[in-house]
């Protein structure tokens, strides 16, 4: 909203050699022409209204400005959502470990019990086989999991 001044100045030097030969006869030799022009001047230029451009260029940038903040807390909310997602699934995937070895462990009780009973005599083979099959599927079960 303040004036702005500008000052100008210019300084124009021409040097030259002129010949001439009229019809007369007459003829004009100048070995040394030499001219200068200086000229001068004060500009001035004063906005008095500007039609409110500057109330809207202020009310753009506090746009700008809230739209920034706006992404900054979508970018915070997002990043707290992914902390957080991550960390649940690595607790769930924690259980599931937990209970595939709680699985193996029962069926390692459950062959040494099924093999005690067959050594005793009072379970066929079979139990066995299927008590030893039950185990390593748990385990293969496992292993496939952890891949």
């Amino acid at each position: 909203m303040l004036p702005s001044i500008t000052l100008k100045a210019n300084d124009a030097v021409e040097l030259g050699y002129l010949y001439q030969k009229y019809f007369s006869g007459v003829i004009g030799n100048y070995p040394f022409l030499a001219s200068n022009a200086i000229n001068i001047g004060a500009y001035i230029d004063w906005t008095i209204y500007n039609a409110g451009i500057s109330k809207l260029n202020k009310e753009k940038l506090e746009q700008i400005v809230n739209i920034s903040d706006i992404n900054l807390k979508k970018q915070i909310l997002t990043t707290i959502y992914e902390v957080s997602n991550s960390y649940y699934d690595i607790v769930r995937q924690k259980q599931q470990l937990e209970y595939y070895n709680e699985i193996i462990n029962y069926n390692i009780e459950r062959e040494k019990i099924t093999k005690a009973k067959f050594n005793s005599g009072n379970v066929p083979k079979t139990e066995l086989l299927q008590s030893t099959i039950d185990l390593n599927i748990s385990r293969k079960t496992l292993s496939i999991r952890n891949m």
